[in-house]
Parts: structure tokens; C-alpha cells; sequence
């Protein structure tokens, strides 16, 4: 509980604003005690500068005498509370009001202040003038009085600031309990689970990569279960005829002849091929694809292909032809694997095209790659299948799959090989008019590409 993020984030706002508080609390109180004790003192010296251009009018009025001052002096101390005393220039006291004061007015007073009569610039006498002190609750209390209403507003905001922080906290830290949430079940194996949060903050931003990741994960994981379903199949489908030719040849069944055993080895090139692309797909995925690059002629490249491929071609009555642009730059690439590359695209052609078609190989340059296209007049491939004919296992023609002996992983094989050597792999095609199947290849003048992983 104390490791929580919201326990920590309220204790740390709550000490935040209970310091500030205090803080505030003092400095207030402190300076309205100063404004209280400036005040007075001010007050202070506005009284007593009132008191002595009073005894100057007086001593004016009276020809520069102090008839009656005694009683002056007390009237002033009983009406006001000052203590007033008129020193002559010789020290002695004219008048003085000891013990005439206001009795309500008696309690600390401040200092006496001693400051001359001046008439027409000559000094006639001394003014000792002790002004009248607040009572004490007023002055001295006064900062005791202010400090605890101080004390309570500063109280208040912080518990409001600290409801708000409570608010804003669960606003904020709710989305990411339900992360930790859905974290914890995706780790648990729920990859199912999502997260619905519909702000478009970072907290939103974040839940929206989440469940893109939830997606992506949860894709990989059906199509790892579904390849290993297919791959099961695979493998069992000629395994299983092997055996099953097998047995009959043990019981007498079958005789064990040149069919049987081409049959047989047809059925064992099939498992050869699985087992190797599928080697070859896992090495690509593990970033382990290993090229002997050189500069070779795409050209023969081509001509090799096509020549590996022909007899299959003839025998379907499929004719295979070449058409190759003139000066084509050298390709920086690894012969057999671009050689496999051509073979898979040609087989998957030929298996595609009905007795009586055609098979064309294009190869242009532009200013950067080699662009080499195979075209068939075959069925094509509908639209809704074209996303996927890279995918591992993915056939087209399911029902002509075991038939034309074809594994499901040639393109994806192709699709990696060629992306390892920098370039892209795409398909166009029109059902019922055929199918191109393009790639490209840097030349050798060209900075070869990142491969793509």
C-alpha cells in the first residue's frame, strides 16, 4: 500500500500544501505584526507632532508666555491620555502632566520623546511628549488574533487542495491501474484483454498502443497456432502416404518397383522442401540469413531459371519466354538465392496456367534497382486473396494444393529473400487473365539498401 503511486503522489501534494500553509500562516502573521507596529509608531509620531505645533500656537498666541500651562497640559493628558511635560531651555519644568492621564488609557506606553519648540527658527523650549498606548488586547494580541483565522483559511485551501488532488489523481491514475490491469492479464495468457479509455492525453495515446500491441500479439499468436497446425498437416499428408506405400509393399500389395519408388521419392523432395523452407523462414526471422553477394548479369540469372523450369513447362504445353531490356546494370546480389527466388516464382506460375499459355520474364533498370517481373496467362488471383499470397501456408487454389505439390511457403521464401537483399516483393493480377508477380534487386551501383526484417 505505502508502494503505491497514489498513496505516495497524495502524501507528497498533502506535505506540499500543509508546508505551504505554514508557511503562508507565518509570513502573514509576521508581517501583520510589523504593519501593526509600523502603524503605530507612525501614529505615534503623527500625535506627538500634533502635540507640539499645539504648545507652539499656544506659546504664540500668549506672547511667548506659558500662562496656565499646568492646567493646559492636564486638560490635554485627561482628554487625549498623553503624557505632556514643557521643559525650559534651562532644563527646569514649566509644566508637566504626571498623574493627569485618562486611567483608561494607562498600559505600555512607548518611550517619551524629547523634541524642541522652535519659533521663528530659535529654540523657546523643550516638548516631552509620551503618547497614549493602545490598550493591549488591540496591539500587543492583535497578531494572536489574526494568526488563528490565518491558521483556518490556510486550512481550508489545503483541504480543498487536497480533495482535488484526491480527484485528479483517480482521474489520472485510474487509466493507468486499468493498463497494469489488462499488463498483467495479457501476461497471464489473456490476449483477449483491452483497455477502453477515451481520452486523447498521453494517458489515451498510450492505451491506444496497447491495445495496438494487444492486436498485433494476438494475430502473431493465431497465425504461430495456425502454422503449426498447417505445418503438422504438411508434414503428416506425404509422411503418411510414405508409410502407407510402405506397408503395401511389406504385405505383398503393392510390387515394389521404378513406380514405387519414384513415387516414393517424389514424396520425400516434397518433405525436403518443407523442412528447408521452413528452415530458411526461420533463419530469416531470427535475422540469421546469411548472402555471398556479388556482382552478377540478371540476365543470367533469367536464363538459368528459365532453362531449370522449361521441361516442366513443355510437358504442361506452357511456353516460357525471356524479355530482357537491352544493357541491363549489373545486380549486387547472392546468385542461388536469387535463382531460388526466380525457380519458385516460375513453378508457382506454371502450376497456375492451364496447357496452351504463356509465361514471360521482364527484367528493366532505373536509375537505382533492377525491376524483374514474371507474368502468366493463368487463372489469376482474386482480390481478396492478394493480401495474403506472402503469408506462410497460404494457398490460393486449396483444393489443387496436394496436386501441384506445392508447400504454401515458396512466396513467403521469396518475399524474405528479396527483402533481404533491400528490395520489395508485390503482386498484380485480373482473375481469369493472369498474374505478375514483380521484385526488385539493387544494382551494383547503387548503395545497397537496409534489409528489411
Amino acid at each position: 500500500m505505502l508502494h503505491s503511486l497514489r498513496v505516495r503522489l497524495f502524501a507528497v501534494t498533502a506535505l506540499i500544501i500543509l508546508a505551504t500553509a505554514c508557511a503562508v500562516v507565518l509570513v502573514a502573521g509576521g508581517a501583520t505584526q510589523v504593519a501593526i507596529r509600523d502603524y503605530a509608531d507612525e501614529r505615534d509620531t503623527v500625535w506627538r507632532d500634533n502635540v507640539v505645533t499645539f504648545l507652539r500656537q499656544y506659546y504664540v498666541q500668549h506672547d511667548h508666555s506659558w500662562p496656565g500651562a499646568e492646567q493646559m497640559v492636564g486638560q490635554i493628558a485627561q482628554s487625549t491620555g498623553t503624557h505632556v511635560a514643557i521643559l525650559a531651555s534651562d532644563g527646569s519644568v514649566i509644566a508637566d502632566s504626571v498623574g493627569q492621564e485618562d486611567a483608561s488609557s494607562q498600559g505600555l506606553r512607548p518611550k517619551p520623546v524629547t523634541m524642541p519648540l522652535l519659533v521663528d527658527g530659535q529654540k523657546v523650549a523643550s516638548i516631552r511628549v509620551q503618547p497614549p498606548q493602545r490598550p493591549e488586547t488591540e496591539q500587543n494580541r492583535a497578531p494572536f488574533l489574526i494568526t488563528p483565522t490565518l491558521l483556518l483559511g490556510a486550512l481550508g485551501a489545503a483541504m480543498a487542495a487536497i480533495l482535488l488532488t484526491v480527484a485528479v489523481s483517480r482521474r489520472t491514475l485510474g487509466p493507468i491501474e486499468s493498463l497494469t490491469a489488462a499488463a498483467r492479464a495479457m501476461g497471464e495468457g489473456d490476449l483477449s484483454t483491452r483497455v477502453h479509455i477515451a481520452s486523447n492525453d498521453e494517458v489515451g495515446t498510450l492505451a491506444k498502443t496497447f491495445n495496438a500491441m494487444a492486436d498485433t500479439l494476438a494475430r502473431q499468436e493465431e497465425t504461430r497456432t495456425q502454422m503449426v497446425s498447417d505445418v503438422a498437416h504438411e508434414l503428416r499428408s506425404p509422411l503418411t502416404n510414405i508409410q502407407g506405400y510402405l506397408e503395401a509393399a511389406e504385405d505383398g500389395v503393392v510390387p515394389v518397383d521404378q513406380d514405387l519408388i519414384s513415387t516414393l521419392h517424389e514424396e520425400a523432395l516434397l518433405l525436403s522442401r518443407l523442412v528447408s523452407d521452413l528452415q530458411e523462414l526461420s533463419l530469416a526471422d531470427a535475422g540469421a540469413l546469411s548472402l555471398e553477394r556479388m556482382p552478377v548479369a540478371p540476365a543470367d540469372l533469367i536464363e538459368e531459371a528459365l532453362a531449370a523450369t522449361r521441361a516442366k513447362a513443355t510437358a504442361r504445353d506452357i511456353s516460357l519466354h525471356g524479355d530482357l531490356g537491352d544493357n541491363l546494370p549489373e545486380a549486387y546480389a547472392d546468385p542461388q538465392r536469387i535463382g531460388q527466388v526466380l525457380r519458385n516464382l516460375l513453378n508457382n506460375a506454371i502450376a497456375a496456367t492451364d496447357p496452351g499459355g504463356q509465361i514471360t520474364v521482364t527484367a528493366v533498370a532505373d536509375s537505382e534497382m533492377i525491376h524483374i517481373a514474371v507474368s502468366d496467362t493463368g487463372r489469376g488471383i482474386p482480390e481478396e486473396d492478394l493480401p495474403h499470397v506472402f503469408d506462410r501456408l497460404y494457398r490460393v487454389d486449396k483444393a489443387r494444393a496436394r496436386a501441384t505439390g506445392g508447400t504454401g511457403l515458396g512466396l513467403s521464401v521469396v518475399k524474405k529473400w528479396v527483402e533481404t537483399h533491400g528490395g520489395r516483393v508485390w503482386v498484380e493480377s485480373t482473375p481469369g487473365a493472369g498474374s505478375t508477380f514483380h521484385f526488385t534487386l539493387p544494382s551494383v551501383q547503387t548503395p545497397t539498401p537496409e534489409p528489411s526484417r
